[in-house]
């Protein structure tokens, strides 16, 4: 198996190819289950069944095929993340849910209900994930909304933060320190 080449398979028939425990890093952003045709791609309709059928037998070969330190990511539509999630759970465990993670977009227009504004990613690992922290240089726009600027390393001191941001700060450790359930 040659590293850093793109291959172009069916993705069940290409994982099979794949050596156990040999992936760092899986990224999954083609679940959405609107049946819609793409292109080059062909989404599936989903209910239950079909994602049990479809994906469940790619969702246990990505876990073989992960390392133990890896990660999978899996980016999909709010129509079947929470089939998903239950899959993900019973093959990595629910021990090794990681994160959910909200991408937000912009939608135009007016629709009969609320319109769609996010996509979820689900973020699994094996064992002992290695996870790289992020490491960015605000913009102006952010400096200005937050009022504070990170040290070397990304961490704000909080008596740098703005009134608004020790708010939020105060209440994000608030949720973070709640009862696990």
């Amino acid at each position: 198996m040659e590293i850093n080449k793109v291959y172009n398979a069916e993705n069940l028939e290409f994982l099979k190819q794949i050596p156990d425990n040999f992936i760092d890093l899986i990224y999954c952003d083609i679940l959405y289950g609107t049946g819609r045709n793409f292109g080059d791609y062909q989404d599936l309709k989903c209910d239950k069944k079909i994602i049990e059928g479809h994906y469940l037998p790619r969702l246990i070969e990505m876990k073989r095929v992960l390392k133990d330190t890896g990660s999978i990511y899996l980016q999909m539509d709010t129509r079947i993340n929470h089939w998903l999630r239950c899959l993900m759970d019973d093959i990595f465990g629910y021990h090794n849910f990681r994160n959910e993670i909200v991408w937000c977009y912009k939608t135009i227009g007016q629709g009969k209900y609320f319109l769609k504004k996010h996509d979820v990613l689900l973020f699994y690992s094996k064992k002992n994930p290695i996870f790289c922290k992020q490491k960015h240089k605000p913009s102006d726009n952010y400096k200005k909304r937050f009022g504070y600027v990170a040290d070397e390393d990304g961490n704000i001191p909080y008596n740098k933060l703005t009134p608004y941001a020790q708010k939020m700060y105060k209440e994000e450790n608030y949720r973070n320190s709640s009862p696990q359930f």
